[in-house]
């Protein structure tokens, strides 16, 4: 799973689901991301032992170096809580994590950089020479052959309806279908959701590219900023994500002479994917 700026692995059968209330089902644990707004209410569920949770951290960091280790991060023990059984480390990072449960010390050594900062640094390039161009506006970028392309504005409802990523609370890829969406869903045709009870934290490769609307705001601190073959490029990044962005993703905006283009790329399980898609970034 993908939370922000952190990557980690639980067992198979653990899930993210939306709210406490919604974590019902056979489930052999939860990831719990208390900093996001609660979408909805599952009614009373039993209580689930092993577990983990994501936060972000409150206050100052200590004034004492870290004396611990998460994964790759350095990290602080913070004091016991009320619950014996479970173990918090404030990261040094800004973000907490508790954990509890037969698994927490395996869990907590998977614990490094996200899928989305892995494909920002530097590492292995995969060749682009066969990959098929995605254009908005006159910005490209390369995505592998297999993937399917689709405008969302001029699709057919009548051979199915892909709404605009984020419009559900599903992910906005899908891990075993890559695609490359471009522009915007035509806003007549209702959507109808399928029921979700999880947050969207697992890996899944994918492109959204489309013009930036005048009312569209894309959070979090801009962490790289240049010119790649004459357009303004930004990286947007947030240490978590939002309710609107939970999907691991990489935020491009690029600026050009009479308009602004926004790249969501998806993250996969391989970063390098990524990192050849964001590298590719071109003026068609």
């Amino acid at each position: 799973m993908d939370v922000g700026a952190v990557r980690f692995a639980v067992p198979d059968n653990w899930v993210a689901p939306l709210s406490g209330s919604c974590a019902t089902g056979p489930w052999d644990g939860v990831v719990l991301l208390p900093f996001l707004t609660s979408t909805g209410s599952c009614g009373p569920g039993p209580v689930i032992g092993s577990r983990l949770v994501i936060d972000a951290s409150a206050g100052q960091p200590p004034s004492t170096s870290p004396d611990a280790r998460v994964g790759q991060f350095d990290a602080w023990r913070l004091p016991d809580i009320s619950d014996p059984i479970t173990v918090a480390y404030r990261l040094a990072n800004g973000i907490d994590v508790s954990v509890a449960g037969p698994d927490a010390q395996q869990i907590l050594n998977t614990f490094g950089e996200s899928g989305a900062r892995r494909a920002l640094e530097a590492g292995r390039t995969l060749s682009t020479a066969d990959w098929q161009p995605v254009t908005v506006d006159g910005v490209s970028v390369f995505v592998p052959p297999s993937w399917d392309v689709l405008d969302l504005p001029t699709q057919d409802p009548a051979n199915g309806f892909f709404p605009d990523p984020g419009s559900c609370s599903y992910g906005w890829f899908f891990g075993d279908a890559p695609r490359a969406l471009t522009g915007h869903s035509d806003s007549r045709f209702a959507v109808s959701c399928a029921v979700s009870f999880e947050h969207p934290v697992e890996p899944a490769d994918g492109v959204w590219a489309r013009q930036l609307g005048t009312d569209e705001t894309v959070g979090g601190s801009v962490v790289a900023h240049g010119a790649i073959d004459g357009l303004d490029v930004s990286v947007i990044d947030r240490a978590l994500p939002d309710d609107d962005t939970v999907s691991p993703i990489i935020d491009l905006v690029v600026r050009t002479a009479t308009h602004v283009v926004r790249i969501s790329v998806g993250i996969g399980l391989d970063p390098a994917i990524a990192r050849a898609i964001v590298h590719s970034l071109h003026t068609a």
